[in-house]
């Protein structure tokens, strides 16, 4: 079932992107679009004299002040319960926020009648202004590693960054057009938890020197209030060192093989290739034995290898591809052989769009970045894997974003939401939950190094159970 998208024919691009994407990708629906002057977006079904109407109020910021930071909101609009007017869609919450109120001058968001139905909380431009994160840069902002901090970001200054909004807006358009059409078929999405994990210390021991070891037993007496702690330390560092790569507490990969696989799960393993700033990219050289023969044993599993792009490759295109095409010669040379390729930014770095433009131009085929550093949420709005927008070319690029929804540190660090044991589980529950309402891609990061104690793998694994 084909339906026919009516567009205005000014920012064409955008409008193109938020259809192909929102309501092609996300929402499920086969569109064809049609350009012609008009006000709004209209939806219309071949045979049927009905219509869709999705009036604009984000679209409608004059040229001057698009991309400008004034054109930012700095509050959610308004809010609607969209079960008042008979739409039961699934959603996390039964009052959505409305981010941009496109009623001028109309009482209800909603209204349906003999010739269709309309919706006024504007679900294309607020898909397009969450998914290309035009807040980020049209008002930029940046913490001490450049990145786009939480605290200036709309969602978590309204209270909705632990919402898949953009997926919630789908699913309302999904049932206003059942409404309209009441015989409408889709592709339905599916809920998938997939499985990641950055490699920034695949050994604890094996790579660090006795200075650093030394310093580490210090903590563990004076921090951590462990009294065996340099004993232990000292006997697993001296067995990694004598080749014993089993007595490194980092090395947990073949228990998370071994929990997704369980699970039913693919595992993707992202590797540091080349090292742009040594004092925050990882320790260990890429073509040492030992991690040669990981990503060979992972492969053998059947699970995935992916770019941990390095601290310093945010903004430069070049070593972006160096390091990308470093870890396909690596893998060449193992004999691992895969049709689609991606990974993520060390440290969370992106800068929009430069960032994902230089994964694009270097031919990888998804991101998996794009998630808050300091909290678990959705950072683009949406759990769903979707087409990147370059706001500055206007183009829509052939990478894909599969938005990160929650990492360890973001959970249990100090300075980030710093939960632990069932505070932590049940948080991740909630997320997980909120994903598998919306049947997006719940994408997790789980560092191997933060599975060093029975309470860290005990948490993952419920998080695996969710």
């Amino acid at each position: 079932m084909t339906f026919t998208v009516r567009i205005p024919p000014d920012r064409e691009p955008e409008r193109r992107y938020a259809v192909e994407t929102f309501l092609g990708e996300i929402a499920g629906l086969d569109c064809e679009i049609v350009v012609e002057p008009r006000a709004g977006t209209r939806i219309s079904l071949r045979g049927s004299d009905l219509a869709l109407d999705l009036p604009d109020s984000f679209f409608a910021i004059s040229e001057g002040r698009w991309l400008a930071r004034e054109s930012v909101p700095t509050a959610v609009a308004a809010s609607y319960v969209p079960a008042h007017d008979g739409l039961a869609a699934p959603l996390v919450s039964p009052e959505l926020p409305v981010l941009f109120d496109a009623r001028a001058g109309e009482s209800q968001f909603a209204g349906f009648d003999a010739r269709g139905g309309v919706l006024r909380i504007d679900p294309l431009g607020t898909a397009f202004f969450l998914l290309s994160r035009y807040q980020e840069v049209a008002a930029p902002e940046f913490d001490a590693h450049g990145r786009y901090p939480i605290e200036t970001d709309l969602a978590f200054r309204s209270g909705f960054h632990d919402r898949p909004i953009v997926d919630e807006y789908a699913e309302v358009v999904w049932v206003a057009v059942q409404r309209v059409w009441p015989g409408a078929t889709r592709r339905e999405p599916r809920f998938q938890l997939t499985a990641t994990h950055d490699v920034d210390l695949p050994f604890q021991h094996k790579f660090t020197g006795p200075l650093r070891l030394l310093r580490s037993c210090a903590a563990d007496w004076m921090l951590r209030r462990d009294a065996l702690g340099p004993f232990r330390r000292v006997a697993q560092w001296s067995r990694t060192k004598r080749g014993d790569a089993h007595s490194d507490p980092a090395n947990t990969f073949d228990l998370i093989m071994d929990l997704s696989e369980r699970a039913g799960l693919v595992s993707e393993f992202n590797f540091i290739t080349l090292h742009s700033v040594p004092h925050y990219d990882a320790l260990y050289p890429l073509r040492h034995p030992w991690i040669a023969a990981l990503a060979r044993r992972m492969h053998e599993r059947g699970h995935v290898v992916g770019l941990h792009a390095s601290y310093g490759s945010y903004l430069d295109a070049a070593q972006t591809k160096r390091e990308f095409d470093e870890l396909r010669d690596f893998c060449r040379e193992l004999g691992i052989e895969q049709s689609r390729w991606g990974g993520r930014q060390h440290w969370l770095r992106c800068r929009m769009p430069d960032t994902l433009q230089n994964w694009d131009d270097a031919g990888l085929d998804f991101d998996s970045t794009l998630g808050y550093e300091k909290r678990i949420g959705f950072r683009s709005g949406s759990c769903r894997p979707h087409r990147v927008f370059n706001l500055r070319t206007r183009r829509t690029l052939r990478l894909r974003e599969r938005p990160l929804v929650a990492m360890d540190a973001s959970l249990t660090d100090s300075g980030t939401m710093n939960l632990a044991g069932s505070a932590a589980a049940d948080a991740m529950s909630r997320l997980v939950q909120r994903c598998r309402t919306v049947r997006g891609e719940c994408v997790v990061l789980w560092h191997n190094s933060r599975l060093m104690t029975p309470a860290d793998v005990d948490l993952y694994r419920g998080v695996l159970a969710s």
